[in-house]
């Protein structure tokens, strides 16, 4: 369980960013110009207003092209942007607060299948059960992105979605809770209700996505197929066009 005390681990160029900067805030800014700070490390943020961090979470569920990525039981630690707001308000002029580390985030975490399964169901759409290995994605992401290339299109299987796959972690709030009396409002679904209804009015998220049916003279609706049968298909139409572009 990670607190604030816990050191923070160097993984990678935004990671060592985040720590680089936060000595700076702490040492530079705050101890040797006698400045009052706060540090605030939040959890996996998430909600209105984000368009380009987790709203793959959403989109792709949505259109039915989510598939797990390893065992789908590793924990995230998320933080609407509501809990985080409320976090921002109680530091403001605080006393209690000065010169101190938060960890803030929602009271709970979740595992990647409690987060995907709450986003289906608000969108009423049936959850997503098919799990792929690491080790097969990882091998899946360099051809995709040459379909995302030459296609123009964005695509499921990326780096950035087997990075994501690879976060396990839970932290806890009770310094936030003791000090601050911080107690997040919102919790999971909660949270997940309040951005997919931000993502619809937005456009991000078509509210029903449904396609006119004429057969004899009567007019239905039924829901498009998304199958994963249509990236492969996709795919090897790509391989032909590179084998085309490598004989010319």
């Amino acid at each position: 369980m990670i607190n604030e005390n816990s050191p923070l681990v160097n993984e990678g160029e935004y990671e060592l960013h985040r720590i680089r900067t936060e000595e700076l805030i702490s040492h530079e800014f705050g101890i040797s110009n006698k400045n009052k700070f706060t540090i605030v490390r939040p959890g996996i943020e998430y909600g209105p207003g984000d368009k380009e961090e987790r709203i793959f979470l959403f989109t792709t569920v949505e259109n039915q092209t989510y598939r797990y990525i390893g065992s789908g039981r590793n924990n995230y630690m998320f933080c609407y942007i509501g809990n985080l707001v409320d976090a921002a308000i109680l530091i403001q002029n605080n006393e209690k607060a000065f010169n101190q580390i938060f960890i803030i985030s929602d009271l709970n975490s979740y595992t990647i299948t409690e987060i995907i399964s709450t986003i289906a169901k608000k969108l009423e759409i049936k959850p997503p059960n098919r799990i792929w290995s690491r080790a097969l994605f990882k091998r899946m992401i360099f051809p995709y992105r040459v379909y995302s290339v030459l296609f123009k299109k964005d695509t499921f299987v990326k780096k950035a979605m087997l990075d994501f796959s690879k976060i396990d972690f839970t932290c806890t709030i009770k310094k936030a809770q003791n000090e601050l009396n911080f107690k997040p409002r919102f919790n999971l679904k909660e949270g997940v209700s309040r951005t997919i209804n931000w993502y619809r009015n937005e456009g991000f998220i078509e509210t029903v996505k449904l396609n006119l049916e004429i057969k004899n003279n009567n007019i239905s609706m039924k829901k498009p197929s998304y199958r994963i049968k249509k990236y492969f298909n996709d795919f090897f139409q790509v391989l032909k066009r590179v084998d085309k572009i490598l004989k010319s």
